[in-house]
């Protein structure tokens, strides 16, 4: 007599967006190869799955297009909140997911926004805000707008290799600025105020994370002041720099595209105090 073949229970198990909640059409002689189990997807939808797709774990949503969970139900960008998956835009390089999103703002009808436009914050509201903001100050085109938009590629996780000194140190934008969870460049530009003339977005501490009191809009000459330490530099201190030949210390600064040289000192704690007093007259602080 035939050894009756007993399969594993997956009920309950969660395999990316499905969740599996039963057996489908059982049957006594079903085996690995035959049974078939029942799942659900965080998208409301239910699909039928092989055990094979059960036990691989290859298989992570229905079909309904979901593959991250930066689009899952109750996600929320600036004022919009993820509702349900959005029908598909069809072009001819490719297809566009969309998202059906309910805003802040009271509005009764569902928002349609392109995925895409949601997580570059291109989107944050069903038209009550971002409409008026973009009118009244033009913020799509200006090149605060620009900036904001290199701030979150800099620290996405993906791109370490890309920006090793922002997203490879592990640098994050903080909540209120990143629409990845929620925040929005409207919030960023009521932090921070439009990018004046020769400027660019500086962190005060730049082992620290993007967020409003450890960001300033600073020249390159402040920037290139503000940065860590050369991986080059040997001596602890920036400026500062032994020559064989001569035997000495050599100090000297960069201000606004100028190099300054300082002078040459025998004692290395010379030297320095030359750096360190040039950067109180030129930048108001020392930098440590």
């Amino acid at each position: 007599m035939a050894r009756k073949y007993k399969l594993k229970d997956y009920c309950g198990t969660k395999i990316g967006y499905l969740t599996i909640t039963e057996r489908f059409e059982p049957q006594e002689s079903d085996t690995a190869l035959t049974a078939k189990w029942k799942a659900s997807c965080v998208c409301g939808d239910t699909c039928i799955l092989e055990h094979k797709q059960v036990t691989g774990k290859k298989k992570l949503n229905c079909g309904c297009g979901l593959r991250c969970t930066h689009y899952l139900p109750g996600n929320k960008y600036g004022l919009l909140t993820i509702i349900s998956e959005g029908p598909k835009l069809d072009y001819s390089y490719g297809a566009i997911g969309q998202v059906w999103c309910e805003c802040d703002c009271g509005n009764s009808e569902l928002t349609l926004v392109r995925k895409n436009n949601l997580i570059s914050g291109n989107t944050t509201s069903c038209g009550c805000v971002g409409d008026e903001s973009r009118k009244t100050h033009g913020l799509s085109n200006t090149r605060t707008y620009q900036i904001h938009e290199g701030m979150i590629r800099r620290c996405k996780p993906e791109l370490a290799q890309q920006f090793p000194y922002h997203a490879g140190k592990g640098i994050q934008v903080c909540d209120d600025w990143n629409p990845k969870v929620g925040g929005c460049f409207e919030n960023f530009y009521r932090d921070m105020g439009e990018a004046p003339e020769g400027t660019s977005l500086d962190r005060i501490d730049v082992t620290g994370n993007y967020y409003k009191e450890n960001c300033r809009w600073a020249t390159n000459s402040i920037q290139g002041y503000n940065k860590g330490l050369d991986p080059n530099n040997t001596s602890g201190k920036s400026g500062v720099s032994f020559y064989t030949n001569q035997g000495k210390w050599s100090a000297e600064i960069h201000v606004e595209n100028q190099h300054i040289r300082l002078g040459m000192f025998i004692e290395f704690e010379d030297a320095v105090k030359a750096r360190e007093d040039a950067e109180l007259k030129y930048y108001g602080w020392n930098k440590q």
